[in-house]
């Protein structure tokens, strides 16, 4: 990986098989969502998943969200709660991800699910990135591009050139809307007081709290 990383436009005829090539050998791509420019690696691929955490400069053991591709998956990777299910129907695809128990024995990499047996997931509601995730089948890391703590990325002109020098593929979705980031929460049982808002972002809690 060089300075020279290949890039490609979102609308791209190629966008989507080059995507699907890069992170298929164990590459990362960054890549517009719907609330700013992410990273993106195969997380069942521990070499992708620590590529990803080279490139953030994020410290070992801090786990990385992960975006799945529809809500069938989702009954896949985590333990449906009916709340959770409840919550994912109201909310999902869009830029909430929820920290829900995993299902045992994911094949994922390590640092996925975290201590607690925890996993943070989110279903994409742009368009590139929901056929990115169809197309691979597996939970695809879902983080910032950026250094971890550093500024969030809206274009690829301001892209951390040291991030550039470590992604495979860049792919180009334009100046995205500024100030767009996900909600967080978590929801450890079925009742109110079991869901926790960890990050406030577009996605009000109380909609959350109504599902």
């Amino acid at each position: 990986m060089t300075s020279e990383t290949p890039s490609v436009e979102v609308t791209a005829s190629d966008a989507l098989e080059r995507t699907l090539t890069v992170l298929r050998s164990g590459g990362i791509v960054v890549a517009p969502t719907e609330t700013a420019y992410g990273i993106l690696a195969d997380a069942t691929q521990s070499k992708a998943v620590e590529a990803v955490r080279a490139a953030k400069r994020r410290d070992p053991g801090v786990p990385f969200p992960v975006f799945l591709a529809d809500h069938t998956q989702l009954a896949e990777y985590a333990v449906p709660f009916e709340r959770v299910r409840a919550i994912a129907d109201a909310t999902l695809p869009g830029p909430l991800t929820l920290r829900v128990l995993a299902q045992p024995g994911l094949e994922l990499a390590p640092n996925i699910v975290d201590e607690e047996g925890e996993i943070s997931i989110r279903i994409s509601s742009h368009p590139f990135i929901r056929e990115v995730t169809r197309e691979m089948g597996v939970p695809l890391i879902a983080t910032s591009a950026n250094r971890s703590g550093g500024t969030t990325t809206y274009a690829l002109e301001d892209l951390q050139p040291e991030v550039r020098a470590d992604v495979d593929l860049l792919v180009d979705g334009g100046t995205l809307k500024k100030d767009r980031i996900s909600t967080v929460v978590r929801i450890a049982g079925e009742k109110d007081s079991d869901i926790e808002l960890i990050r406030e972002g577009v996605v009000p809690l109380s909609v959350v709290m109504r599902a």
